[in-house]
């Protein structure tokens, strides 16, 4: 693990990231402090979900198909979070 003691020392440190994640419904979620994007292990659509909690807190309208190129800023924290938990990560969607 990582140590919290920087954080907890220096409120301005610069190696921690506000993100968290959950694993609920075949799905893993990112969430930031602006976005929560949810990928699905499952062939029912949405098999991704995109979230903007600033403008829209009450998770009302999916904006994964209108922001690829936010998807594409997540993706990289949320295969952190990919633990493998729901298979080898086969959603029967198209490869980003």
């Amino acid at each position: 693990g990582r140590s919290l003691v920087p954080l907890l020392t220096n409120s301005r440190y610069k190696g921690w990231e506000n993100i968290a994640y959950s694993y609920y419904n075949k799905g893993i979620t990112v969430r930031t402090e602006k976005y929560r994007y949810t990928r699905y292990f499952r062939k029912e659509q949405p098999v991704e979900e995109l979230y903007d909690h600033r403008n829209d807190p009450f998770e009302n309208n999916n904006i994964a198909g209108e922001h690829p190129e936010i998807v594409q800023q997540l993706l990289p924290a949320w295969n952190k979070g990919n633990t493998g938990l729901y298979g080898d990560g086969n959603t029967g969607m198209k490869k980003r």
